[in-house]
């Protein structure tokens, strides 16, 4: 989903379809790989952005579906 390979500061944030955020978490530096629980949120449509100094480089929508 996202190369965090730069030593700069990354996160992926989940937000709902509304554009509230609802979970974030702090990529350490050349990271590849992150895993989001996404347990605890209701069905529906969701969007999970990868960003690295506070811009936005990527963005995928999930389904959560119970």
């Amino acid at each position: 989903f996202f190369d965090a390979v730069t030593t700069h500061q990354a996160q992926l944030a989940v937000y709902d379809a509304t554009g509230r955020k609802l979970i974030t978490k702090n990529l350490q530096s050349g990271e590849h790989f992150a895993r989001v629980d996404l347990s605890q949120l209701t069905s529906g449509k969701y969007y999970i952005c990868y960003s690295e100094k506070g811009r936005l480089k990527q963005s995928e929508s999930v389904v959560v579906t119970k």
